[in-house]
């Protein structure tokens, strides 16, 4: 009786599991702070910071959200027109100088936005694993690029606030 009782049980909670078996959490989606300005707006995360102190900080034209003490979105935003796949090649070699050996895949969209995207994943000064998504795009007047980094040990816990501003961002008409 007591095994078969037990052998009831155990295969009840084997019946729990199995559906759970493979699948890993998704993270939610982080509560928001919106930015808004007159050429553009976006959400991001509440608990990331725009970096004001930065010497180069320009909310209209230049400027970081940290998401941690080192991953972050970069926006650059470009007046004169310049051609993005021009634009996203200087950005590439840049990165690549800190990343030798990194691997690279093309994308052509960043959220409703078509434009030229690369996404080098690889050591950062040989030591850090780490990915970098950058992409350029124009609208009728300007060039927005954009930088994503994140080390890999963060990627996941992360990856939903980078997916909030990437989905998030729209340029104002």
């Amino acid at each position: 009786m007591y095994r078969r009782l037990f052998m009831g049980s155990l295969l009840a909670a084997w019946g729990a599991m199995i559906p759970a078996c493979g699948k890993q959490p998704v993270p939610a989606a982080p509560p928001t702070k919106a930015f808004v300005r007159e050429a553009f707006k976006f959400d991001y995360p509440a608990s990331w910071t725009i970096d004001e102190k930065d010497m180069e900080y320009d909310p209209d034209h230049r400027f970081s959200i940290d998401a941690s003490d080192g991953a972050f979105v970069r926006f650059a935003i470009y007046d004169p027109k310049l051609d993005p796949s021009k634009a996203l090649a200087l950005m590439v070699t840049a990165h690549e100088k800190n990343m030798p050996g990194a691997s690279k895949s093309e994308f052509k969209q960043w959220g409703k936005y078509a434009g030229a995207g690369v996404t080098l994943q690889g050591k950062v000064r040989s030591v850090v694993k780490s990915t970098v998504r950058l992409f350029t795009f124009n609208d009728s007047k300007r060039t927005f690029a954009v930088t994503e980094y994140v080390s890999d040990d963060e990627k996941q816990q992360l990856t939903p606030g980078f997916q909030v501003v990437e989905k998030s961002f729209q340029v104002n008409k």
